[in-house]
Formats: structure tokens, sequence, C-alpha cells
């Protein structure tokens, strides 16, 4: 069923996880890249489970290298969030991928998050003005 789905879909991405954390990129991705549609056909794109799963993916993809790739997966994860409407958890995500662009010396690419949290902020105290 759906819930014994789920348990392997994140037995996966956990795995994935640890793989991550040990700089083994080579066999973190397929688990992780596995895992990560799993999830989506029981939780759906928007559910907070699977955009942190789309974000590990985009952070493999930057620590192996694949730049596109990993700016790709990342403005998956902001618009996942940007429907999904929870301000809070956008702007940890915009922090977290501004820092790790910049970490990887991709500075054009963190500077283009910089500024979507930038714009955010500024609607935020636009509204809160009211």
């Amino acid at each position: 069923g759906e819930a014994d789905h789920m348990d392997v879909a994140q037995a996966l991405n956990n795995k994935g996880v640890l793989f991550a954390s040990l700089e083994q990129y080579d066999q973190a991705l397929p688990l992780l890249e596995q895992a990560l549609p799993m999830m989506k056909s029981v939780l759906g794109e928007t559910n907070e489970t699977v955009i942190q799963a789309l974000h590990n993916v985009a952070m493999v993809y930057l620590s192996s290298g694949r730049i596109d790739e990993a700016d790709a997966k990342c403005a998956e994860c902001i618009a996942a969030l940007q429907e999904q409407g929870k301000k809070a958890f956008l702007t940890d995500m915009l922090r977290k991928i501004s820092y790790a662009f910049t970490d990887a010396k991709q500075e054009n690419r963190a500077i283009k998050y910089d500024m979507m949290l930038s714009k955010l902020n500024t609607l935020a105290d636009f509204w809160d003005s009211f």
C-alpha cells in the first residue's frame, strides 16, 4: 500500500542523505533520485517532506559540480514552496540555497536567490505596514 511505498521512499532518502553527509555523492544521488518520485506520488508536489527531499537532490547535484541541475531543482523547490504559501519555510530554504551556491563559488546563482529573499521580505514589510 501507500504506507509501504512511503516507508521504502523514506529509507532510500535517509540512506541517500547518509551517503551525502559522507561526501559519497555517486552513491547518494541514485538513492535520492529514486526516493523523490515515490514521495511525490504519495504525498504530492508541495508536501514539506517532498520539498526537503528535492532540496537534498539539489544539494548533491551542487556538491557534485552539476550546477545547472542543482539550480533547476532549487527552482522547483522554491516554486513548490511559493505554491504552499509557508513564508517561514520559503525564507529558510532561500537562505540555505543562497549559502550553498556561495559556498560552491557560484555567486551569480547565489545573488538570484538573495534577490528573491529580499523581494519576499520587502513584500512582507509592505503588507505588515497596513
